[in-house]
């Protein structure tokens, strides 16, 4: 009986835990971004490109 308390409290504490943090806040991605891509396959290299996030 024991048992089946400590299981229920395991599962039930993470649970708990998710339903009342509230949201992480994130740092704005508006602006310029810079990505390399590293390529193996066909022309291998490196890739520069430019990317522009609006939000």
């Amino acid at each position: 009986m024991t048992g089946n308390r400590i299981c229920a409290f395991a599962l039930a504490t993470p649970f708990a835990i998710l339903c009342f943090v509230g949201p992480a806040n994130a740092f704005p991605f508006d602006g310029n971004w810079k990505w390399s891509l590293v390529t193996t396959d066909g022309h291998c290299g490196i890739i520069k490109v430019g990317l522009a996030a609006r939000g």
